[in-house]
């Protein structure tokens, strides 16, 4: 990423579609800025504990905050302990606390 940035995070109602979205913006093969949406459509929690029936936003962000460093979403059910797992349930805390994978991940394309 450039060295000035201009990332930004939102809250929108996106109806039924995504609980968070990060859109890259390039600056020839290097991405430069990030802007990353929470749905408002959905209910959140920021308790420690977690809450019954709402989406964590800490695992949430951690999931797109991969986003910003080049990681990818995983798909394949083996990774759903992941934080870059493509989804994650509501009340579910544990995606807030990078997996080995996840730092491997992150150790990969940032040697």
């Amino acid at each position: 990423m450039a060295t000035t940035t201009d990332n930004r995070i939102y809250c929108t109602n996106a109806g039924a579609t995504y609980l968070g979205l990060s859109v890259p913006n390039h600056t020839g093969n290097y991405n430069t800025r990030y802007v990353t949406y929470f749905n408002t459509y959905y209910p959140w929690s920021t308790a420690s504990s977690g809450e019954s029936g709402k989406y964590d936003v800490q695992s949430v962000a951690a999931h797109e905050f991969g986003h910003w460093l080049t990681l990818y979403d995983l798909y394949d059910s083996g990774d759903s302990e992941k934080t870059m797992y493509e989804w994650t349930s509501s009340n579910e805390i544990k995606k807030r606390t990078l997996t080995s994978d996840d730092i491997a991940g992150i150790k990969h394309i940032y040697p």
